[in-house]
């Protein structure tokens, strides 16, 4: 078990996920100021402000990632190799809704 605390901003929280992003959902960031991280079983299991963090988390080990960002999120970043070519600019064209 593991807290991460005093993160600066923690970074692409979502409390009810959808099964996917797309379109202009992808440009929004949800971001949170000054938060905790707590980890159990591999498994992300709280997080929050540090004004709400529990204090019996305080207990485990602690990292303090004190002016840190920390980025516990999944990102499908593949391509295909059989295309030559840069992508960049499919990448914007996503993010747009294209």
């Amino acid at each position: 078990m593991l807290l991460i605390k005093n993160i600066k901003s923690l970074v692409q929280v979502v409390d009810n996920p959808g099964k996917w992003i797309a379109g202009e959902n992808m440009s929004r960031l949800n971001v949170l100021d000054n938060a905790y991280l707590y980890i159990k079983d591999s498994l992300i299991s709280d997080y929050g402000e540090m004004s709400n963090l529990p204090q019996d988390l305080l207990n485990e080990e602690v990292i303090d990632a004190s002016g840190k960002l920390v980025f516990p999120s999944f990102c499908d970043s593949h391509t295909h190799l059989v295309y030559a070519g840069s992508r960049e600019i499919e990448y914007m064209d996503k993010i747009r809704g294209l």
